[in-house]
């Protein structure tokens, strides 16, 4: 890519995070983006359609790391600590981008595009488990019931969090 065209989509990353730091998503207009970025808006339409566009791109981005931060998504019922762990380190690894992305009226959309992530991965390598209903309900009260532990227990040590949502998870696939 291009230096400049880099530089400019940073820049529009950069400005947007930073607003979206402090405004929910739908106060946020492209031309208070542009200004404050110092760019043309025929330059951000380059890159997105609009807010929501910038804002899913970034999501799908953060979702996708998460992604990579599991070794063995194929595992998540033979091995479903492990699987649980790494979830909740790459969903630490990323709180600060977490925090600013999945605030406000988009804070349902993590569990709902990870699972979703996962889910699409996990069929690619046991097509089986698209059909086993029993499995499809276990993973999705894995991912979503994981993550709201995990989310209203933040004020808890991160380590204790994740080995106590680990140990359920294990318990739950036991049944």
């Amino acid at each position: 890519m291009d230096k400049r065209v880099q530089k400019s989509k940073n820049s529009i990353i950069n400005t947007f995070l930073e607003i979206r730091a402090k405004k929910p998503l739908e106060k946020i207009t492209v031309t208070e983006l542009c200004r404050k970025a110092e760019i043309n808006k025929s330059t951000f339409y380059v890159h997105y359609h609009d807010i929501y566009d910038l804002s899913d791109q970034l999501e799908n981005e953060v979702v996708d790391s998460i992604l990579q931060s599991i070794r063995h998504p194929e595992k998540v019922f033979e091995e479903p600590e492990q699987f649980t762990s790494e979830l909740f380190q790459a969903y630490q690894a990323k709180n600060s981008m977490i925090r600013i992305l999945f605030a406000d009226t988009r804070s349902m959309l993590l569990p709902q595009k990870t699972s979703q992530a996962i889910k699409d991965l996990l069929f690619r390598l046991r097509p089986e488990y698209q059909t086993d209903p029993e499995k499809n309900i276990r993973f999705t009260y894995q991912i979503y019931g994981g993550y709201y532990a995990y989310k209203e227990s933040q004020q808890y040590d991160h380590t204790y969090t994740v080995s106590i949502i680990s140990s359920l998870t294990r318990q739950t696939m036991q049944l």
